[in-house]
C-alpha cells in the first residue's frame, strides 16, 4: 500500500510542465508568473499535464492553467473565470 501511494503522489508532482507555462509568460509578456502546481479536474481528461500558476500583467493578476497531453499535442492556456 505505501508503494502504492509513493508512486501516486511521484506521477501527480510530475505532472506539471514549468516549461509551457515559462513559454506562455514569454509569449504573452507576463510581468510576473508563479507556478502553483497541479490542479485535479481543470482540463479535459485527454489532458496529463495540468499546471497551475497566478500571473500578473500591467499590474492585473490572474490565475489559470495550462493543459497539455503526453505526446504531439500543443499545450492550451486556460484562464480562471
Amino acid at each position: 500500500m505505501k508503494y502504492i501511494l509513493f508512486i501516486v503522489v511521484l506521477v501527480l508532482l510530475c505532472a506539471c510542465d514549468e516549461k509551457s507555462v515559462e513559454s506562455y509568460a514569454r509569449s504573452h509578456e507576463w510581468d510576473h508568473y508563479e507556478i502553483t502546481g497541479y490542479r485535479f479536474f481543470a482540463c479535459s481528461k485527454e489532458d496529463f499535464y495540468q499546471t497551475g500558476f497566478i500571473a500578473t500583467k500591467n499590474g492585473k493578476s490572474f490565475t489559470g492553467t495550462v493543459c497539455k497531453g503526453l505526446l504531439w499535442r500543443g499545450s492550451t492556456l486556460r484562464l480562471d473565470g
